[in-house]
């Protein structure tokens, strides 16, 4: 059909619409977000069928229509299928799907978001549970940090000097860093400890890879999930649903304890 034109995506959300149509919300491969409709994507025998399913990499052919594109034929590249089937890795993996459809726009590419929650989603399919928390904060992290929101570990972010942090370390999240001792008061702060702080770094500077090879216990993990979603939020002004699942649900069946949730601290 004129008009129409071939896409890579991958899919972040579907909706229901009317009696077998979806809405699907997806990511393209230029960093783009895409809005379309699967008109009888949810019949029994419809030629969509595992096809868009959530997280699953596809090339589709949309056209254009006024307001949602059409999806016309679609073709499975990756259906990341391990993630459906286990509720700690469809958690970390949504946290992806959220976010993305917030930072990422329509008809404004940032060629670093695909790849990212790609290689993010692969990892997650295979990676030990207890890795998932670390991976899901590094997402929210690195996600942010490619819209131009990269969050400072080391040195004051109003003065730039490294020294005089102390332990805990006051963060502003509001402004992206540490706040050192003369700074403070400045702006309002909350106190993180200091070995967060370098787990933190660490995420932002290692592949997903070698942080799903990185050990993991409850109280690091907890802090790393409270840290990034205190950070997205303030950069966002939205509250992220799923950390609060990771947070509540996921992290205490990963790793069974007793012990109530700490603090960033």
């Amino acid at each position: 059909m004129p008009g129409s034109y071939n896409a890579r995506v991958l899919v972040l959300k579907k909706t229901k619409l009317g009696e077998t149509d979806l809405i699907l919300t997806l990511l393209s491969s230029d960093g783009s977000l895409i809005r379309a409709v699967a008109k009888g994507a949810r019949k029994p025998k419809s030629s969509f069928a595992g096809r868009l399913e959530l997280g699953s990499e596809a090339r589709v052919m949309l056209y254009p229509a006024k307001n949602l594109h059409i999806v016309q034929e679609a073709a499975c590249i990756d259906s990341h299928a391990q993630i459906r089937y286990d509720a700690a890795r469809t958690g970390a993996a949504s946290v992806a799907f959220e976010l993305m459809g917030l930072l990422a726009q329509e008809e404004l590419p940032n060629d670093r978001f695909y790849p990212l929650t790609c290689t993010f989603l692969s990892t997650c399919e295979t990676a030990p549970l207890e890795a998932l928390p670390a991976l899901a904060a590094a997402y929210l992290l690195k996600a942010m940090a490619f819209a131009g929101y990269r969050p400072q570990t080391s040195t004051c972010i109003l003065c730039g000097e490294p020294e005089g942090m102390g332990d805990p370390v006051q963060y502003s999240f509001a402004d992206g860093g540490p706040i050192c001792d003369l700074c403070r008061g400045l702006t309002a702060t909350q106190p993180v400890s200091a070995d967060l702080l370098r787990h933190i770094h660490a995420l932002l500077h290692t592949p997903f890879s070698g942080i799903a090879a990185m050990p993991a216990d409850f109280n690091l993990s907890l802090g790393l999930v409270q840290f990034a979603a205190a950070f997205t939020e303030a950069h966002t002004g939205t509250r992220l649903k799923t950390p609060g699942f990771l947070v509540s649900v996921a992290i205490p069946l990963i790793f069974p304890c007793d012990s109530a949730p700490d603090p960033l601290q």
